[in-house]
């Protein structure tokens, strides 16, 4: 007999995600693809399958099929991979000097973080995009929302006190900086 769509979608996860687990992302992304070329729209894993894949390509410096995958798990609604992928694509963005994008995702990051620890990292991203952008009043809002945050490393307080200095600057209140 024929076997059903239903179990299709579980066959097919679970052996890429087999060797996920194993550690042989060279297999696992091949299935992941298999995967998502039948089910990314409506499948029960498409979510997983995308997130994984993406982990995949991070790591294995393939960086369109990552962007391309935490994109699509973050164009869902919040899931349990919507954090870590906004703090990839992020990474990825910045690294990439696309800034304007890497604010975007650092964005995202900071209405997703968990912890304070991605938090910090999100309003960071987020001020060193702007910086790059040129964008002054941003540098003030980001600036403030950093030093009134708790648990600052000296180099995150002195890169905020930069900012909020060059912010002040730009305008000609030369006083305050």
């Amino acid at each position: 007999g024929e076997i059903s769509l239903s179990l299709q979608d579980s066959l097919l996860f679970e052996s890429a995600w087999k060797n996920y687990r194993q550690g042989n992302c060279q297999k696992a992304s091949i299935g992941f693809k298999k995967y998502l070329s039948q089910f990314r729209e409506n499948g029960f894993f498409n979510i997983q399958a995308a997130y994984y894949l993406a982990e995949c390509g991070f790591y294995n410096q393939k960086r369109a099929i990552a962007k391309e995958n935490y994109a699509f798990v973050l164009q869902s609604q919040r899931n349990e991979f919507s954090e870590k992928s906004a703090k990839k694509l992020a990474q990825i963005y910045f690294d990439e000097q696309a800034f304007s994008l890497a604010n975007q995702y650092f964005q995202k990051l900071e209405k997703y973080a968990s912890h304070s620890s991605n938090l910090k990292v999100a309003r960071i991203g987020q001020l060193r995009s702007l910086h790059s952008l040129g964008d002054t009043f941003g540098l003030k809002r980001l600036s403030f929302e950093i030093l009134a945050m708790d648990n600052l490393e000296n180099d995150d307080v002195s890169e905020a006190n930069m900012r909020l200095g060059e912010y002040f600057w730009m305008v000609n209140k030369k006083d305050s900086a």
